[in-house]
């Protein structure tokens, strides 16, 4: 989305019950991250990132928690308040919908608990400047990931751009 500084913009989402039956579903702004394995998520609840000058979610109203009877849609709508001052880069977050109800598989032994999500993804800006990435290294330990030693580096790009193609060359 391109936007001006001080807009209100409204964002809309509808949401479809595809089954027989009734569905709680959580719609909620969320702001993107990084997952461990450096690729973009938008699941709620990543660590936030200090150096972000804004955060969607924060720009937008709070989540919702709908009903949907079988074979039924709603549509959820969001306001986004942009600042007065603009927003620098790229701003990136999505409109996460989360299915409440949890479903178990298994018999005896381990019992597996799915839950289903979909996200729509945004990206709001008030201008086509880029920016150059800029990558700092935060720090290094030693850690296990995915049930292996491993030595973890934690790695920030402090500029509001998505960047991709990155190669890393390291020694331990």
């Amino acid at each position: 989305l391109m936007l001006k500084p001080g807009q209100e913009e409204t964002l809309a989402v509808t949401v479809t019950n595809l089954t027989g039956k009734t569905k709680r579903i959580r719609v909620t702004p969320t702001t993107a991250g990084t997952s461990n394995s450096g690729q973009l998520s938008y699941v709620p609840g990543l660590p936030t990132d200090t150096s972000a000058q804004y955060r969607l979610s924060d720009l937008m109203d709070k989540g919702t928690t709908i009903t949907l009877q079988p074979h039924h849609a709603s549509r959820v709508s969001f306001k986004l308040k942009v600042p007065s001052d603009g927003i620098r880069g790229q701003l990136l977050g999505a409109i996460y919908a989360r299915d409440l109800a949890g479903y178990k598989q298994g018999g005896t032994g381990v019992t597996v608990v799915n839950k289903f999500a979909m996200v729509i993804g945004v990206m709001a800006r008030t201008s086509d400047k880029e920016y150059a990435p800029d990558l700092k290294l935060l720090g290094v330990r030693p850690g296990v990931q995915s049930n292996q030693a491993a030595v973890i580096a934690s790695v920030q790009n402090n500029q509001p751009r998505l960047f991709g193609s990155m190669k890393m060359v390291a020694k331990v």
